[in-house]
Protein backbone atom coordinates (compact mmCIF):
# COMPACT_ATOMS: atom_id res chain seq x y z
CA UNK A 1 0.00 0.00 0.00
CA UNK A 2 1.13 3.36 -0.65
CA UNK A 3 1.18 5.52 2.52
CA UNK A 4 1.16 9.75 1.49
CA UNK A 5 5.03 9.71 3.73
CA UNK A 6 6.76 6.56 1.26
CA UNK A 7 8.30 8.20 -1.99
CA UNK A 8 8.12 4.60 -3.58
CA UNK A 9 5.24 3.21 -5.01
CA UNK A 10 4.59 -0.78 -4.30
CA UNK A 11 6.78 -2.84 -6.82
CA UNK A 12 5.15 -5.89 -8.69
CA UNK A 13 6.35 -9.37 -7.51
CA UNK A 14 9.59 -10.44 -8.49
CA UNK A 15 11.53 -13.42 -8.83
CA UNK A 16 14.53 -14.32 -6.35
CA UNK A 17 17.68 -12.17 -6.17
CA UNK A 18 20.66 -13.09 -6.78
CA UNK A 19 22.06 -13.95 -3.31
CA UNK A 20 19.22 -15.90 -3.22
CA UNK A 21 19.90 -17.93 -5.93
CA UNK A 22 23.65 -18.78 -4.85
CA UNK A 23 22.04 -20.08 -1.41
CA UNK A 24 19.81 -22.39 -3.58
CA UNK A 25 22.94 -23.88 -5.34
CA UNK A 26 24.90 -24.26 -2.49
CA UNK A 27 22.08 -25.92 -0.40
CA UNK A 28 21.84 -28.58 -3.36
CA UNK A 29 25.46 -28.52 -4.30
CA UNK A 30 26.08 -30.31 -0.20
CA UNK A 31 23.38 -32.31 -0.64
CA UNK A 32 24.52 -33.55 -3.82
CA UNK A 33 28.12 -33.92 -1.69
CA UNK A 34 26.77 -35.78 0.65
CA UNK A 35 25.17 -38.08 -1.18
CA UNK A 36 27.79 -39.21 -3.13
CA UNK A 37 29.65 -39.51 -0.03
CA UNK A 38 27.67 -41.99 1.40
CA UNK A 39 27.36 -44.24 -1.91
CA UNK A 40 29.96 -46.77 -1.71
CA UNK A 41 32.88 -47.33 -4.25
CA UNK A 42 34.13 -50.57 -4.93
CA UNK A 43 36.68 -49.58 -6.77
CA UNK A 44 38.32 -47.24 -4.60
CA UNK A 45 38.28 -49.76 -1.86
CA UNK A 46 39.96 -52.27 -3.93
CA UNK A 47 42.47 -49.66 -5.22
CA UNK A 48 43.03 -48.99 -1.33
CA UNK A 49 43.53 -52.61 -0.78
CA UNK A 50 46.07 -52.92 -3.70
CA UNK A 51 48.10 -49.66 -2.75
CA UNK A 52 47.89 -51.17 0.62
CA UNK A 53 49.51 -54.83 -0.15
CA UNK A 54 51.83 -53.72 -2.82
CA UNK A 55 53.43 -51.73 0.34
CA UNK A 56 53.05 -54.62 2.28
CA UNK A 57 54.80 -56.51 -0.09
CA UNK A 58 57.84 -54.33 -1.28
CA UNK A 59 58.14 -54.12 2.54
CA UNK A 60 58.59 -57.71 3.06
CA UNK A 61 60.99 -58.07 0.43
CA UNK A 62 63.16 -55.33 1.82
CA UNK A 63 63.52 -56.86 5.05
CA UNK A 64 63.45 -60.31 3.32
CA UNK A 65 66.94 -58.96 1.20
CA UNK A 66 68.20 -57.23 4.74
CA UNK A 67 67.76 -60.17 6.78
CA UNK A 68 68.39 -62.98 4.09
CA UNK A 69 65.68 -64.96 5.29
CA UNK A 70 63.57 -66.21 2.40
CA UNK A 71 59.89 -64.78 2.53
CA UNK A 72 56.74 -66.16 0.65
CA UNK A 73 53.28 -64.18 0.88
CA UNK A 74 50.80 -67.16 0.74
CA UNK A 75 46.53 -66.22 0.31
CA UNK A 76 45.11 -68.08 3.61
CA UNK A 77 41.19 -68.66 3.87
CA UNK A 78 40.68 -65.51 6.03
CA UNK A 79 43.91 -63.47 4.84
CA UNK A 80 47.24 -64.01 3.35
CA UNK A 81 50.79 -64.47 5.16
CA UNK A 82 54.00 -63.32 5.26
CA UNK A 83 56.27 -67.21 5.79
CA UNK A 84 59.54 -65.74 6.84
CA UNK A 85 59.61 -63.06 8.68
CA UNK A 86 60.74 -62.52 12.22
CA UNK A 87 57.56 -62.71 14.42
CA UNK A 88 59.50 -60.26 17.20
CA UNK A 89 61.14 -56.71 16.30
CA UNK A 90 64.29 -58.13 16.86
CA UNK A 91 66.93 -58.06 14.02
CA UNK A 92 68.18 -61.03 14.57
CA UNK A 93 66.70 -64.33 12.91
CA UNK A 94 68.00 -67.12 13.80
CA UNK A 95 65.29 -69.27 12.19
CA UNK A 96 63.66 -69.79 9.29
CA UNK A 97 60.56 -71.59 10.44
CA UNK A 98 59.36 -68.69 12.48
CA UNK A 99 55.90 -69.10 12.63
CA UNK A 100 53.73 -66.64 10.38
CA UNK A 101 51.14 -64.43 11.06
CA UNK A 102 47.83 -63.76 9.83
CA UNK A 103 47.15 -60.38 8.07
CA UNK A 104 43.56 -59.87 7.21
CA UNK A 105 41.80 -57.82 4.33
CA UNK A 106 40.83 -54.53 5.01
CA UNK A 107 37.44 -55.68 3.22
CA UNK A 108 35.63 -58.68 3.62
CA UNK A 109 34.97 -59.29 -0.05
CA UNK A 110 38.39 -59.22 -1.05
CA UNK A 111 40.32 -62.25 -3.00
CA UNK A 112 43.16 -62.96 -4.20
CA UNK A 113 44.55 -65.33 -7.42
CA UNK A 114 48.40 -65.19 -7.66
CA UNK A 115 49.31 -65.80 -11.26
CA UNK A 116 52.20 -67.69 -11.97
CA UNK A 117 53.80 -65.82 -14.41
CA UNK A 118 57.50 -67.59 -15.04
CA UNK A 119 58.03 -70.93 -14.78
CA UNK A 120 60.73 -69.97 -11.74
CA UNK A 121 57.98 -68.41 -9.58
CA UNK A 122 56.39 -70.58 -6.96
CA UNK A 123 53.02 -71.90 -7.54
CA UNK A 124 50.07 -70.61 -5.36
CA UNK A 125 52.77 -68.55 -3.58
CA UNK A 126 54.92 -65.16 -4.27
CA UNK A 127 58.61 -65.70 -3.65
CA UNK A 128 59.58 -62.24 -2.19
CA UNK A 129 63.77 -62.74 -1.37
CA UNK A 130 66.26 -62.83 -0.11
CA UNK A 131 67.60 -62.84 -3.78
CA UNK A 132 67.86 -58.74 -5.01
CA UNK A 133 66.36 -59.99 -8.57
CA UNK A 134 63.39 -62.36 -8.20
CA UNK A 135 61.36 -64.19 -10.65
CA UNK A 136 58.33 -61.65 -12.69
CA UNK A 137 55.60 -62.27 -10.48
CA UNK A 138 52.01 -60.82 -10.02
CA UNK A 139 48.58 -61.33 -8.49
CA UNK A 140 45.11 -60.54 -9.05
CA UNK A 141 42.65 -59.12 -6.33
CA UNK A 142 39.27 -59.06 -7.16
CA UNK A 143 36.22 -57.89 -5.70
CA UNK A 144 33.67 -60.38 -4.55
CA UNK A 145 30.73 -57.73 -4.47
CA UNK A 146 31.72 -55.45 -7.68
CA UNK A 147 33.48 -58.01 -9.62
CA UNK A 148 36.20 -55.36 -9.80
CA UNK A 149 40.02 -56.50 -10.44
CA UNK A 150 43.24 -54.83 -10.00
CA UNK A 151 46.78 -56.45 -10.79
CA UNK A 152 49.64 -56.24 -8.43
CA UNK A 153 52.84 -57.23 -10.64
CA UNK A 154 56.71 -57.29 -10.52
CA UNK A 155 59.30 -57.59 -13.20
CA UNK A 156 61.32 -58.67 -10.29
CA UNK A 157 63.99 -55.53 -10.26
CA UNK A 158 61.26 -53.22 -9.40
CA UNK A 159 58.56 -53.09 -6.69
CA UNK A 160 54.87 -54.06 -7.47
CA UNK A 161 52.72 -51.79 -9.34
CA UNK A 162 49.03 -51.94 -9.39
CA UNK A 163 47.50 -51.86 -12.62
CA UNK A 164 43.97 -52.32 -14.05
CA UNK A 165 45.11 -54.55 -16.89
CA UNK A 166 43.55 -57.96 -17.35
CA UNK A 167 46.69 -59.93 -18.56
CA UNK A 168 49.75 -60.31 -16.38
Amino acid sequence: MWAAGNKHPPRAARGLTLLEMLVVVAIIALGTLGVSLALRDNNNRLDREAQRLAALLDAARAQSQATGVPVLFRVSENGFVFEGLPVNNTNAVSNTNIPPTLQTWLYADTSVQVIRVSNASPVNALLLGPEPLIPAQALRLISRESGAQLLLRTDGLRGFQVSSGATP
